[in-house]
Parts: C-alpha cells; sequence; structure tokens
C-alpha cells in the first residue's frame, strides 16, 4: 500500500478507437482505455460523443470501486454507496451509505 503523501507512476496504458454505426461524425468518435499504475491501481475510461439515449453530464458518470464497497457519481448531484456488512462467498450482503453533500 503506498503512502498518501506519494503518487503512483503511470506504468501501462492501452486505448481503442472507433467509430460506431450510425455515428455523425466522419472519425472516431468513441473509445475504451485502460490504464495502470505502479502502484498496482488500474483504472478504465469508457466515452461517446455519438452515444443516443441516457446523456450524462459533460462531468459524466464516475464509479470508484475499493476493497470493501463501492461508490458512483453521476456528475451532477447523485452520489450513491455501498459497503460489505457481511463477506459471502460469490457474493457478500451490502449495505447503504449516507453521502452527505460537501
Amino acid at each position: 500500500m503506498r503512502s498518501p503523501d506519494r503518487a503512483a507512476d503511470p506504468v501501462s496504458v492501452f486505448c481503442q478507437e472507433w467509430n460506431p454505426p450510425g455515428s455523425w461524425y466522419d472519425h472516431d468518435a468513441s473509445a475504451v482505455a485502460v490504464f495502470q499504475l505502479s502502484d498496482g491501481i488500474v483504472f478504465t475510461y469508457r466515452g461517446s460523443w455519438c452515444a443516443e439515449g441516457r446523456n450524462t453530464s459533460w462531468e459524466s458518470d464516475w464509479r470508484v470501486i475499493g476493497q470493501k464497497g463501492s461508490i458512483t457519481w453521476d456528475g451532477g448531484e447523485g452520489f450513491a454507496a455501498q459497503v460489505v456488512s457481511k463477506p459471502g462467498g460469490f457474493r457478500s450482503e451490502l449495505a447503504d451509505v449516507q453521502i452527505s453533500s460537501p
């Protein structure tokens, strides 16, 4: 585990981009990227400028997954979090966590 005052270094990144069928752009408008950092953190990015349907805010949708739970943010005011309340076999029991606004 890294100390909070030490930043992780980038190790690798892989990105695939494409222009999906039905896109109104001339060039690649969608992408998926995988980033790996020196302390074992891996994070992903997925985005599209031409996706129809459920729109996101400019801040997008965020999901942070930890060892004992996860938190989501809808890019506006919608935070939601759950933590493991009882470890299980394939799936653990989860409990909702109240998120207070900053």
